[in-house]
């Protein structure tokens, strides 16, 4: 009588690549600090500062910056 091979059960992934993960920001994405993000990088730079120090609070801004960063790759993006 023959011996049949089983087939290994293909394991499903638990976590994403390396590849994907080192150019990954974690942290739960904002929509609203994501928009204001978009909205001051596409600003001249004086309108972004005056906009930036003048109409966020500083909670605003933390938040806001950590989407800056995940849309940049750095603090310094804006």
């Amino acid at each position: 009588m023959p011996r049949t091979q089983l087939e290994q059960p293909r394991a499903t992934p638990v976590a994403p690549p390396a590849s994907t993960l080192r150019s990954a920001r974690p942290g739960v994405v904002s929509r609203d600090a994501a928009n204001v993000a978009d909205i001051l990088l596409r600003l001249p730079p004086t309108e972004r500062r005056n906009a930036f120090k003048h109409h966020l609070t500083a909670r605003e801004r933390a938040v806001v910056m950590t989407e800056v960063e995940r849309a940049t790759g750095s603090l310094y993006g804006l």
